[in-house]
Order: C-alpha cells, then structure tokens, then sequence
C-alpha cells in the first residue's frame, strides 16, 4: 500500500470516528420505541415515567434515561394530548429541538425543564413557550433569562405555579412582568441573586400566596413585609402540605 493510500485511509477512519457519535445520537426514534423504552425503565426502578390513559392517548412524559436528546425530543411533534412534559437536565441541542416543537403541543399544562447552558436559552424558547395558553404550572431549573424573556411567560393566562430555581439574570425590575398574571399562586426564586429592590414588584403580585426566596439576598424586613401581606415564605420541596396550591405532581 502507498504511502499516499495509507495516509487517505486513515484520514477515512479518523473522519468515520468523528462523525460516528452523532450518527448514533441522531439515530431515528419512533414515539412508541420511546414510550416502550420509558416503561422499561419504570418497571426496573418503579418510578412514572409515561402516562397513558384508558383510550390510548399520551398525558404524561418524563424524559429520562437517555430519553432527553434530540431525536427523542422531535417524536414529540404535534403531541396535542400531552399535558404534562418533565425532563432531566438537557444538552443544549436538545433544549433548542424543544424550542421547535414546544408550540405544538397545545394541550400542555405542566412543563418542567432544566439546562445549566446559559446559550441554550435564547428568548425564541420563551416565544414558543408563551404560545401554551393552557400552561398552569411551569418550572425552569437553571434558566438564564434573556431580555424579554420573563414578559413572555407573563403572557400566559392561566399560569399558577412559576418555579425559576437558581434562575441566572434575573433582574428585581423584571418581576413587575409577572404582575400581569392574574392566577399566580406560587413563586419560586430559589437561589436568584435578588435584594431587598425586588420586594416592591413581589408585591404588586396580587394573587400571590406562597413564595420560595431560600438563598436570596432578602433582609429580614423584606421578609416580614411579605408576611404581613399574607404571603407565606417557605421551601418548595414539599407541595403537599401547603393548604390552597395549586401545585401538582408532575405525572398527575
């Protein structure tokens, strides 16, 4: 073999080891290889991964497991059954292959997503997201927030539970959006970097009853000032004990 050959030839191989990865995380998915695959994974740990109801229809999803790339993400197109969608935390590709199919999902109620990338969160995700009129409770584990963004979940008419744990760039200012929303119950800003300049718009929350400021930079004073508007401070860990939320599990 020639010289030249054999340089040819390993330059095809090391090109083969390089593109064969996303070969294989781009591999075709069908939605039921997916569901049967969700409930394998629950009949070895026990825990919901997939809901089904008695007419066959999809209700309820959490991805895990492997079941949070991309080609996973994109069965879900049109799904208009789903009414709640939870995930593990997602890689950057998968969060934007959620961004385009998010609006297609219309009966969604409940939506849980994580992604520590701060560039995953650009605001057309938010734009996707303020199109789900029905959204009641919503969750974004390590959002960054873009301009704009916190005003378009503001848009959403119906939202009760707003959960923004260890949110990035969240701005005090920024919390005057969620004034608009006339149903919201809870609020969580665990771990956001907020002060006392941010109690003023929590105020201005009117239906607001439960808050989650654990690791904020809130004084004492703002924290009292809070309770004597009725509003109870505590963790959200547990939702079960707390008479009149609105708060459901997640594969309900």
């Amino acid at each position: 073999m020639s010289p030249r050959w054999k340089a040819w030839t390993l330059a095809l191989a090391l090109t083969a080891a390089a593109i064969g990865p996303a070969f294989a995380r781009e591999k075709k998915v069908t939605l039921p290889e997916m569901i049967r695959d969700l409930k394998t994974q629950e009949q070895e740990d026990g825990n919901f991964r997939a809901k089904i109801s008695a007419q066959g229809e999809i209700r309820a999803l959490l991805l895990t497991g492997g079941c949070n790339r991309p080609e996973n993400i994109r069965t879900l197109a049109g799904l208009t059954t789903l009414r709640s969608l939870s995930t593990n935390c997602l890689p950057q590709d998968a969060l934007q292959e959620l961004t385009g199919i998010l609006s297609s999902l219309t009966g969604l109620q409940k939506l849980y997503v994580a992604s520590p990338v701060a560039k995953a969160w650009d605001l057309d995700f938010f734009k996707a997201l303020s199109s789900l009129r029905e959204m009641r409770q919503l969750r974004l584990g390590y959002a960054t927030l873009p301009t704009g963004g916190l005003k378009l979940i503001a848009d959403l008419p119906n939202l009760a539970v707003l959960e923004l744990p260890s949110v990035r760039q969240l701005n005090p200012q920024d919390l005057e959006e969620l004034q608009r929303c006339p149903h919201l119950v809870e609020l969580s800003a665990r771990g956001a970097r907020l002060d006392d300049t941010a109690v003023k718009f929590i105020l201005g929350i009117k239906s607001l009853k439960f808050l989650d400021i654990e690791d904020t930079r809130l004084s004492q004073e703002s924290k009292a000032a809070l309770q004597a508007r009725g509003i109870t401070l505590r963790s959200f860990a547990n939702h079960e004990d707390m008479p009149g939320t609105p708060w459901r599990p997640w594969m309900e």
